[in-house]
């Protein structure tokens, strides 16, 4: 629609949802919509799919996994995933996810965007994930804290993590490699210049099941 999404990629799921939700909303053509009507239930529906069901297709490092980017982040497959969305009430949530672990919202992830006269323009997402930071130690000549990012690794297989989310070899623990994460810090341009610098914050899924 005249625009460029520039976002994060794997190890980072959060990019390539963000273009499959993006994607989805303009096959369903929702620009003439009631505020709030029922025609609001496939566009939530479908950014509920994307996030759960693509977790388990764009999982890893690519040094270590080959993600189907291009394939995840087409018009076609947008189109598969809203296929069986219903246009009158949302997919169980059943048949989408095994439930959600209560886990109180942390200070723990910090966004800035930041752009200027010259047209620059600067998108990051940091994270320490949990409360290790809570230790105070900082790495000399690093200018971080230390932290617990390990949590978003494979533990190993069929064990979930503190999130309830279950993963598979792509995101198993190895020696220089980097986690998945969701983080979507994000430039929007319209002829080629920036027109939009923002974060979208992506809520840690409900524990999946399955990869369908």
């Amino acid at each position: 629609m005249g625009y460029d999404i520039l976002s994060m990629g794997p190890p980072s799921s959060g990019g390539i949802h963000l273009v499959q939700m993006l994607n989805m909303l303009e096959l369903l053509n929702i620009d003439d919509a009631e505020w709030n009507s029922s025609r609001y239930v496939p566009p939530a529906d479908g950014s509920r799919a994307a996030r759960l069901r693509g977790s388990c297709h764009a999982p890893g490092d690519t040094d270590f996994w080959e993600v189907p980017v291009q394939e995840l982040t087409s018009v076609e497959y947008a189109r598969r995933r809203i296929a069986d969305i219903s246009p009158r009430e949302p997919t169980p949530s059943t048949e989408v996810a095994a439930g959600r672990i209560p886990l109180e919202k942390g200070e723990n992830t910090t966004h800035f965007s930041v752009a200027d006269s010259d047209g620059n323009a600067v998108a990051i997402t940091t994270t320490i994930n949990l409360y290790f930071v809570t230790c105070g130690i900082v790495v000399a000549g690093g200018g971080f804290f230390l932290n617990n990012e390990m949590e978003d690794f494979v533990h190993k297989p069929g064990v979930a993590n503190v999130f309830g989310l279950l993963g598979n070899d792509a995101n198993a623990i190895a020696g220089g490699k980097r986690m998945l994460s969701a983080m979507t810090p994000t430039i929007v341009l319209r002829d080629g210049r920036p027109f939009m610098v923002a974060a979208v914050r992506e809520d840690r899924p409900s524990s999946q099941r399955s990869c369908r």
